[in-house]
């Protein structure tokens, strides 16, 4: 339907019906991203330089607003030939334009030090970040394991279930 304006006044303000994102207030969720990731692997590094697959893009739309990163994973460690077992460990790291930094310096963790099969752990973890950009980026987790075993990124449970992970960004208006 079309807009008809006439009158000596002038407008103010047409208003369509629709909410637009300047109308949100301060802390609303303006858009929510979601990424899954559901392949076990093993690994066995000490440093959080390996993607585990699981990954998820977002583009602010205003670089005062804030993202909400929510993920959960679950993993377990395993022995090396009778060794000191290992524990897995994540982190979520952020790319912006190529550069890539950690902003979930919180490691959660599972594993055991026994040389017996590893613990079976889901992983929760939350982090607000406050990218101040209004460029698409890409949040992803990474993991590294401790000691000298074999950590299992989304093994499956002891009914032989494979677990799916998850990442869930959603921006939050400044």
């Amino acid at each position: 339907m079309p807009t008809e304006i006439s009158g000596a006044t002038g407008v103010n303000k047409v208003q369509t019906g629709a909410i637009e994102t300047v109308d949100m207030p301060t802390g609303s969720v303006l858009q929510v991203v979601q990424g899954t990731y559901a392949t076990e692997t093993d690994f066995n590094n000490t440093n959080f330089d390996t993607d585990s697959g699981l990954t998820a893009s977002i583009t602010p739309s205003s670089s005062s607003n804030k993202i909400l990163v929510s993920v959960t994973a679950a993993g377990c460690g395993k022995a090396n030939g009778g060794n000191t077992g290992a524990y897995s460990a994540y982190r979520v790291a952020k790319v912006v334009g190529g550069s890539t930094s950690e902003v979930c310096i919180a490691s959660p963790q599972q594993g055991y030090t026994g040389t017996s099969e590893g613990d079976f752990g889901v992983v929760s973890a939350n982090y607000l970040d406050s990218p101040s950009t209004t460029s698409s980026i890409e949040y992803k987790l990474l993991y590294r394991t401790g000691g000298s075993g074999t950590g299992k990124f989304l093994a499956e449970d002891q009914s032989g279930n494979q677990p799916t992970a998850t990442i869930i960004l959603m921006e939050i208006a400044g």
